[in-house]
């Protein structure tokens, strides 16, 4: 099932929209920050991927961001 959103980008960056096609298809959302280097990855379930991005983070979305890490 889709996640509330109130519209507002900068809040709505760790939303996702991850469900269910079928049995075997889903569908996966995610947010883009620009281009970006496979750095490495962790984990099965979840799988944890880290990249390294080739340009700074929007300023929008910093101050929301940096809680998260």
């Amino acid at each position: 099932m889709p996640s509330p959103s109130d519209g507002n980008p900068k809040r709505d960056w760790c939303r996702t929209r991850d469900l269910a096609l079928g049995p075997s298809r889903f569908h996966w959302q995610s947010q883009c920050l620009g281009f970006a280097d496979y750095v490495s990855h962790e984990g099965e379930r979840p799988l944890a991927i880290r990249w390294r991005l080739q340009g700074p983070i929007p300023g929008a979305f910093y101050p929301e961001l940096a809680v998260a890490v």
